[in-house]
């Protein structure tokens, strides 16, 4: 048992979700383009500066995938990000 415990885990690829995009081409093009979106919002009583991820739909990522209604949204954007992942290594 012990031999199994000594399994390393090398992570060889990344999945993006982000208000600049979903993917590298996306992300540059914005940034290039300067197309940033900051707006501001009210969390305790003090103004935070947040930058929205819209247009963010689970199943363009995962497709049918039943049991959405129990992930809050940030759960949602791991499953996305580790579906984009997987995606590229395939």
């Amino acid at each position: 048992m012990m031999d199994n415990m000594r399994r390393r885990v090398v992570i060889t690829s990344v999945g993006v979700i982000s208000s600049l995009g979903f993917t590298l081409e996306e992300i540059l093009n914005n940034l290039k383009d300067e197309n940033t979106l900051f707006e501001k919002s009210f969390f305790d009583n003090e103004v935070v500066i947040v930058s929205p991820i819209n247009n963010f739909n689970i199943k363009d990522f995962a497709g049918h995938f039943k049991d959405k209604r129990y992930l809050n949204r940030g759960a949602q954007f791991c499953v996305a990000s580790a579906m984009e992942a997987v995606k590229k290594e395939a």
